[in-house]
């Protein structure tokens, strides 16, 4: 886990539980988490506002909504 030591990590999901998931697994290598974000003007804000170095996308999202 020591690629994500200091890393910013987007994480775009609806249901909150991937971002726990990801939380508990990178805790102890000093990543940030942004997220969890839902709605695409969120993300392109978070993107435009933290440098960012990798995103976890939920598959199960229904992109389409979030870009409404």
């Amino acid at each position: 886990m020591t690629l994500f030591f200091g890393k910013s990590i987007l994480i775009v999901e609806e249901s909150g539980l991937l971002e726990t998931k990801v939380q508990e697994r990178l805790a102890h290598a000093d990543a940030r988490i942004i997220g969890p974000l839902d709605v695409f003007t969120e993300v392109q804000l978070a993107v435009g506002i933290f440098p960012i170095d990798a995103v976890v996308i939920d598959m199960e999202l229904d992109v389409e909504a979030i870009i409404e």
